[in-house]
């Protein structure tokens, strides 16, 4: 499970939720271009996009060609006509740090994790009767950051509502995360607002507001401004069972 609410797995739900077939999330290239080409199913419709430092990259198709990504990393630039029925190739920093470190370690299945759609990753997850459950957060340049740790925390709750697990059966990051989400619980829903409110003052959200992207924080909070993306989220996990392809793909859990 990888968690990196501002913004990559929220980008990457919203994708899913639009009718992306799969999804491959790639680190940022150390030098060079990054490759805008398709790295399997190539008979397939690809899309390509990402991230660098909060801004849209660019990059070359086989023929050397520049071109620029169809999405940045916000989730309200996502829509079904540019993903529906496509597969998309996804460079990140933090998000896509966190889920190549899970899929080296080859996980039986590794999900990805937004403030959206926690009910659908808990099902999924109940239903593939792990033993076990990883939880890593994409977090900011190494450090932890306050909305993975409180997405985390409602899934954590989630899961031991279903009977997963118990509190004594949670390690102190686990417990730490739960209680993160407490702080920010309103019977069973999440007090976006509040939340929002502490995010503004984050390194994260003041990075996001710099480059004229703020309006994702409250985007990846609440859905506010993309609601029917929101709602379609809420109804998947994003799922990669295929460490050999590393394909993110979304399973409807109604």
């Amino acid at each position: 499970m990888f968690v990196d609410v501002l913004r990559a797995t929220t980008t990457l739900v919203a994708v899913g939720g639009a009718g992306c077939k799969g999804i491959v999330v790639d680190k940022k290239p150390s030098r060079g271009n990054y490759a805008f080409v398709p790295p399997f199913f190539k008979d397939q419709e690809w899309v390509f996009g990402g991230e660098l430092n909060g801004s849209p990259i660019q990059g070359t198709d086989a023929h050397g060609n520049l071109l620029d990504g169809v999405i940045s990393n916000s989730p309200l630039s996502v829509n079904q006509t540019t993903f529906g029925g496509k597969y998309l190739r996804f460079f990140s920093t933090n998000g896509a740090a966190a889920f190549q470190a899970l899929s080296k370690a080859k996980f039986s299945s590794i999900f990805a994790l937004s403030l959206a759609n926690i009910e659908a990753t808990a099902n999924a997850l109940i239903d593939a009767k792990p033993e076990r459950i990883w939880i890593v957060g994409g977090g900011f340049y190494g450090g932890a950051t306050i909305e993975d740790s409180v997405a985390a925390g409602f899934l954590i709750r989630a899961l031991l509502n279903r009977g997963f697990a118990s509190r004594e059966d949670l390690d102190d990051e686990a417990e730490t995360m739960r209680i993160h989400a407490l702080h920010f619980q309103a019977r069973d829903k999440i007090r976006s607002t509040e939340l929002a409110s502490r995010l503004r003052n984050g390194q994260v959200a003041k990075l996001l507001t710099g480059i004229g992207q703020g309006k994702d924080v409250n985007a990846c909070i609440s859905g506010a401004g993309m609601l029917g993306t929101w709602r379609s989220m809420a109804k998947i996990a994003l799922a990669c069972r295929d460490h050999k392809k590393k394909l993110l793909v979304p399973e409807v859990w109604a």
